[in-house]
């Protein structure tokens, strides 16, 4: 009974991130550093057994409830990301470097990251 719950909740965190077009949800859920961990554990786990099933079918059921109510929050709530406040924190810590006298190449880097230019 446990295992048909536990699949269900796989199935709608799946369809609540996954299969979800709104990219502030994927960010939002995956940026949580417990679902970090959590699918750390689960493709190490998945990893280990061959790749059989599905990553998230490896974790406990009290992990897939928790990964369930924080996809559930996530798909409601996302975290708004904005370019332009990336971009003025980029600034600011490129400021902050360069008045230590190391130099702006970690924000150089982290601006092709993000946006592919410099």
């Amino acid at each position: 009974m446990k295992s048909d719950k536990k699949n269900a909740l796989i199935r709608d965190i799946i369809e609540m991130i996954d299969e979800n077009e709104n990219v502030e949800v994927k960010l939002s859920f995956y940026s949580d550093a417990f679902v970090h961990r959590c699918l750390n554990k689960a493709y190490s786990l998945w990893e280990n057994a061959d790749k059989k099933g599905l990553p998230l079918e490896y974790l406990d059921y009290k992990e897939i409830e928790e990964l369930y109510m924080r996809a559930s929050y996530y798909y409601e709530h996302p975290i708004k990301f904005s370019y332009s406040e990336m971009i003025e924190g980029i600034k600011i810590e490129e400021r902050k470097i360069a008045k230590e006298g190391l130099g702006g190449k970690f924000s150089r880097v982290i601006k092709r990251m993000f946006f592919s230019s410099d």
